[in-house]
């Protein structure tokens, strides 16, 4: 398997394993506190901003916005599309040219970045199940399929 292909199925996980506990936090939407919320719109952001700099656009959010809870399934598909659709123009090793938020500009291969998005992801949903389990709230687990 070529680290593209690796990369198409990491995402696919990437975005389950959102979805899973997106399915969580609406289940117990009552219950789930402001942080949980700032933390999950984070985790999308990011996505986004790194996104953003894959393809040299201007971000349409900030790192720590926030969103309704009824636009987070939309955001982490939209994220997931637009990853995607990098993996299938772009090869893994480019060369990206970007800027940082104090507008110094700085560059770093795409497959760097796609790592750093996961990465960061993976940070963030673990972050999140922490605060659901201090308000007593089972996240459910999540099982990647390997196969």
């Amino acid at each position: 398997m070529n680290l593209q292909a690796l990369f198409f199925k990491y995402f696919e996980q990437d975005l389950e394993a959102n979805l899973h506990l997106l399915r969580s936090l609406e289940t117990h939407e009552n219950q789930i506190d402001q942080e949980i919320l700032k933390q999950f719109s984070h985790l999308l952001n990011a996505h986004h901003i790194w996104n953003c700099r894959l393809y040299q656009q201007i971000e349409e959010s900030g790192w720590w916005d926030s969103h309704s809870p009824y636009h987070f399934e939309r955001l982490a598909r939209d994220n997931y599309q637009q990853t995607l659709n990098y993996l299938e123009h772009q090869a893994p090793f480019n060369q990206v040219h970007y800027y940082l938020e104090d507008e110094v500009q700085t560059e770093g291969l795409s497959a760097d970045i796609l790592m750093q998005i996961l990465f960061h992801s993976n940070y963030h949903r673990a972050q999140i199940i922490q605060l659901l389990k201090r308000q007593s709230i089972q996240a459910g687990s999540f099982r990647p399929n390997f196969g």
